[in-house]
């Protein structure tokens, strides 16, 4: 059988039109998640685990609480989500791949009180990633490459902060977060604690500081963290530490957690053996030394010496000829 011209081209555009629509990947929308209303006030919308590459359309914007963790989400715009969504309290974006925030990426969301962005691959964060996000409690940022952290300006409200688990060398901004009572900077590349680093933070409950690099605390390094219960300085490396770094929260009952640091009891621990309490001496295991081993707490204030070291003066004898002097 013979065919014309127009079947040739019917049938192309058949072929065209049936690869067109096999090739082109649909774009991902929330019909494949979860709707779980808790009420008539309350929906969750559960996109867990669903493959997604993108922010799914579609997303009510009566929606209170937007899971869209174990994806492969790899960037975030204010554009992917409704355009105002009061009603939404928690947002969950992580174990994803996202590397970059977009400036204002979650201004949509007014009333937000949870973010969790944990697990992705962020490297920088600008300052303007959380604008617009008065209302926020806990933002969560661990297990990224975070190297540098800019000044939150609109997280006023900011009760939890979790940052471990990145590529930080030095303390992040978070002087004057007044309401801040939860901050972890754990498993981080943080050398020290310089003076003033948490001024402001008056709120601050629970600071979380172990397997850094930290090798110095400066005296004035913890001032004014009078409502501190918990600091872990654990895993770092710190020889000796002023006793006036603990002044601010000497009278109460915080739990100081400093093992598994290289401690020198020698000459530079005897003003701390001296003037610190009892219950941080008990905290403070020498590491090497004749005193390794021991706590400083059974340490005798005799027997922190340091070695005097042997200065050798060279003599120089010049002998003059007689007759020339």
């Amino acid at each position: 059988m013979k065919t014309g011209p127009d079947s040739k081209q019917s049938l192309l555009f058949c072929l065209y039109f049936l690869c067109h629509a096999c090739c082109v990947p649909s774009k991902d929308t929330a019909d494949s998640c979860q709707w779980l209303w808790i009420n008539s006030n309350n929906l969750t919308v559960n996109c867990i685990s669903k493959g997604l590459r993108a922010v799914p359309q579609g997303i009510p914007v009566q929606a209170c609480s937007i899971q869209l963790g174990v994806n492969r989400i790899s960037h975030v715009t204010r554009s992917d989500f409704p355009h105002y969504a009061f009603n939404t309290l928690k947002l969950n974006l992580s174990h994803n791949r996202i590397g970059k925030i977009a400036d204002g990426a979650f201004g949509s969301f007014p009333n937000l009180e949870q973010l969790d962005l944990s697990d992705n691959r962020i490297r920088t964060l600008r300052d303007d990633s959380f604008r617009g996000l008065l209302k926020l409690k806990e933002l969560h940022l661990g297990q990224n490459v975070i190297s540098e952290v800019p000044l939150f300006h609109d997280l006023l409200s900011i009760q939890a902060l979790w940052l471990q688990s990145n590529r930080l060398i030095q303390i992040p901004a978070v002087k004057f977060m007044a309401s801040l009572k939860v901050l972890s900077l754990a498993s981080n590349k943080i050398v020290s604690v310089d003076s003033g680093s948490f001024q402001g933070c008056g709120s601050l409950a629970e600071l979380h500081m172990q397997q850094n690099l930290i090798s110095r605390v400066a005296g004035e390094g913890f001032d004014g963290l009078f409502q501190l219960k918990v600091l872990n300085l654990s895993c770092n490396m710190l020889e000796t530490i002023p006793p006036e770094a603990f002044r601010a929260f000497a009278s109460q009952e915080t739990d100081l957690v400093l093992h598994d640091n290289p401690w020198q009891c020698n000459c530079n621990m005897y003003k701390l053996k001296r003037s610190a309490p009892a219950s941080l001496a008990q905290r403070i295991r020498c590491h090497t030394g004749p005193l390794a081993g021991h706590y400083l707490s059974t340490v005798n204030q005799e027997q922190l010496t340091c070695k005097e070291s042997l200065q050798v003066a060279h003599v120089v004898t010049v002998t003059v000829p007689a007759g020339r002097g």
